[in-house]
């Protein structure tokens, strides 16, 4: 491939492009093939061709591994991918004696904890930690290289008191990450017990890959609840009426809030048209994010004593 570029270097009057990246397809086999891969499915003939050829030229080991899918269902659903892909994104992944770890991505790093099962099934509480831990290292490195996370990787094991036992499980870790194609590394375990690991960074994360910021929630993961809007948008109604003395006031808001209004701040709705001494007007409005309302006046000053108009 140098040689090629050397050549075209020569021949190619300036400014020419010598080298460019390769197309998705065969990028994807140049960063992803390995020894453990066994099946390569192609769904179209001319992308299969391309990628014969490559091999040909730089891993003619996977060239008997690929193979054009065939059948009435496509492909995702042939294999069932689009399931992988949800169980992918998911923060929780189960373990096979019933444990699990769950994976949190943040700008600093990436915080896995893993948690035991329900029953120890006749074990000592160090033999279930250390038989959790184990599975949780095999999977924690397949994870890793699923979800494509990198960076600083902070793993929280379920404590065990026996050095041996830690030992096996760091040895555990270090065997399942070292047939990664990208580097990673296995640190050590802090004073606190937490494992670090290192991996380079090639490209953003699955999750980052195929997720956008939630709306509603600003990208932290959590939402406000009905009951936190409802109270909120009574302040904001409070304001609104210092503004227009002399009107009723309309607040609308999502369903979930209004029920909120109606049910855990119902006294403070009340207490709210007390103080006003006109109406407000509820109005649940499904268009509305759960964090969202919208306050205005209307004509009529409505009636005294915090009475609620409610519309639905």
């Amino acid at each position: 491939e140098w040689r090629e570029i050397a050549e075209k270097r020569h021949a190619a009057k300036p400014p020419a492009l010598v080298h460019a990246e390769l197309d998705p397809a065969r990028r994807a086999l140049r960063d992803a093939a390995g020894p453990g891969l066994w099946r390569i499915a192609v769904d179209d003939a001319i992308v299969l061709a391309g990628l014969k050829g490559y091999c040909r030229d730089f891993a003619p080991d996977l060239a008997g591994r690929l193979e054009l899918h065939q059948g009435a269902e496509d492909i995702f659903a042939a294999d069932d991918i689009e399931a992988q892909i949800e169980a992918a994104l998911s923060p929780a992944v189960g373990l096979p004696s019933g444990g699990s770890i769950v994976i949190g991505e943040t700008a600093a790093l990436t915080a896995i904890d893993v948690n035991t099962g329900g029953g120890a099934g006749g074990r000592s509480k160090e033999d279930t930690a250390l038989l959790t831990n184990l599975e949780a290292a095999a999977e924690i490195a397949r994870q890793i290289r699923l979800r494509n996370l990198s960076g600083l990787l902070v793993a929280d094991f379920v404590p065990m008191k026996r050095s041996p036992n830690v030992a096996k499980v760091l040895d555990a870790l270090r065997g399942a990450v070292a047939g990664d194609p990208c580097p990673t590394h296995v640190i050590g375990t802090t004073r606190l017990g937490l494992v670090e690991m290192t991996r380079r960074k090639k490209r953003d994360s699955l999750i980052n890959l195929l997720n956008a910021p939630c709306p509603a929630c600003s990208g932290n993961g959590r939402a406000r609840s009905p009951e936190s809007v409802a109270y909120q948008a009574l302040r904001a109604v409070r304001r609104a009426a210092a503004a227009a003395p002399h009107a009723a006031i309309s607040l609308s808001a999502s369903p979930r809030v209004i029920e909120a209004l109606g049910g855990p701040a119902a006294a403070a709705l009340k207490e709210a048209g007390e103080k006003l001494g006109r109406a407000i007007r509820l109005r649940a409005d499904e268009t509305l994010a759960g964090d969202a309302f919208d306050i205005a006046p209307v004509a009529g000053k409505g009636r005294m004593g915090g009475g609620n108009d409610r519309e639905r």
